[in-house]
């Protein structure tokens, strides 16, 4: 028989538990990423202090739930706005404990709240081959809106010179022109399901002061106008992996931006000492598929992005 899995907050208590199911769930991202538990830890500390924020202004900018059997974690996800959206993440199920209906149950109870703290729509990114995943989203309602490969390959030395008057300007994390680039970058069903927005400002606060990455933010630009954007972050002190985010304007793409940012931020990886770059392609953003396939990058990962409109 079922035992009936019961749904609540996070508290700090839950960390190590929560810490266990996530090494079961995802070993090779941890590995590469560079976690370990004081780091995972730490990721979770702006969402604790949010907690105590939300008590006083009313307003939910995040939530981390966790479903329990006999008073033990076996269950986690979190739900939280990313710009004007709720983004749904890290949904596991513990080992022994899936096949029961757990991630369904825990997936509907961190949507629901979601709708009650007036989510117009719910986002999320699922492997391509989790065939059960997906099937479980589906019948939730999500339908797809994106594709998203994941490309890696060795850091190194490889320089590709910038086109003429293209540079790299370096901004704010939390620039809202930044936001207003991407969104022109983006394909119009994308923009639709996400519409880029700051968090606010408590938020922001708590990114700066938690933040366990390095993480550089850069506009692309052309005879000074913003072009494009760019985005550098690894785990601070850790020799796992440099993720790299390209946004270019469609009118500027394939004139060797794309191939001179990857160049750049294979360097950057070779210059920090990690282990490999990794970089995330719409596949629409053909111009960036084909600099990754010419640099000899190999597409390791596909992710469908999912929204249900509420």
């Amino acid at each position: 028989m079922t035992v009936d899995l019961r749904v609540r907050e996070f508290s700090w208590d839950d960390l190590d538990r929560m810490y266990q199911i996530t090494m079961n769930t995802f070993p090779r991202d941890i590995e590469r990423i560079g976690f370990n538990k004081k780091t995972f830890k730490q990721k979770f500390v702006p969402f604790h202090m949010d907690k105590w924020v939300q008590k006083i202004s009313r307003q939910v900018y995040s939530k981390v739930y966790v479903g329990e059997i006999d008073k033990e974690v076996v269950a986690v996800t979190t739900i939280k706005r990313m710009n004007s959206a709720w983004y749904l993440s890290g949904v596991m199920v513990d080992t022994e404990y899936r096949g029961k209906g757990y991630g369904r149950k825990i997936v509907v109870n961190a949507c629901t709240n979601a709708y009650s703290f007036g989510a117009k729509r719910i986002v999320l990114h699922v492997p391509e081959k989790n065939l059960a995943a997906k099937t479980l989203y589906k019948s939730l309602g999500f339908e797809h809106f994106e594709r998203v490969a994941r490309y890696v390959r060795d850091p190194g030395k490889v320089k590709v010179a910038f086109p003429d008057e293209v540079n790299l300007v370096r901004i704010d994390i939390f620039d809202s022109k930044a936001l207003e680039i991407i969104d022109k970058c983006r394909p119009p069903q994308s923009v639709r399901v996400y519409r880029s927005k700051l968090p606010p400002w408590h938020i922001r606060v708590l990114l700066r002061a938690f933040r366990t990455e390095i993480m550089e933010e850069y506009a692309v630009t052309y005879n000074g106008t913003w072009v494009g954007i760019c985005n550098f972050k690894t785990e601070r002190g850790k020799k796992g992996e440099g993720l790299v985010t390209i946004h270019v304007v469609p009118e500027y793409r394939g004139n060797g931006i794309e191939k001179a940012l990857l160049t750049w931020s294979m360097d950057k990886a070779f210059t920090l000492g990690l282990h490999q770059v990794a970089v995330k392609v719409d596949e629409k953003h053909s111009e960036l598929v084909g600099a990754c396939e010419t640099l000899q990058f190999i597409s390791k990962q596909a992710l469908e992005g999912m929204v249900k409109f509420c």
